[in-house]
């Protein structure tokens, strides 16, 4: 892939909002539809909205402060880490998560 095609694939995701609203405005402009949530509904991709279930919230809060604790810790120098204890975390919720299925 060279020139303009890698251009293009490189910022796709920076444009596809730019490009879908500029076909909006100009199916606007050329009286396909009359208003811009009736171009919005036939020309925008679907979306599902996922609402987080209270039930796994506890499991998902101790992931994400593994996370940050990893991301954290790997522009930090080695003395002093604070990785020992995220792994075996990490089992502990994995088989929580078999005990419920």
């Amino acid at each position: 892939m060279g020139g303009w095609d890698w251009w293009l694939n490189s910022d796709a995701g920076l444009f596809t909002r730019t490009i879908i609203g500029a076909a909006i405005f100009a199916f606007l402009a050329a009286g396909t539809f009359k208003t811009i949530d009736q171009a919005q509904r036939k020309v925008c991709p679907s979306y599902t909205v996922f609402e987080p279930q209270a039930e796994t919230r506890s499991v998902y809060d101790t992931l994400y402060e593994l996370y940050r604790k990893i991301y954290f810790e790997f522009g930090r120098p080695a003395a002093g880490s604070d990785f020992g204890n995220v792994l075996p975390q990490l089992i502990q919720i994995a088989r929580g998560a078999d005990k419920s299925e």
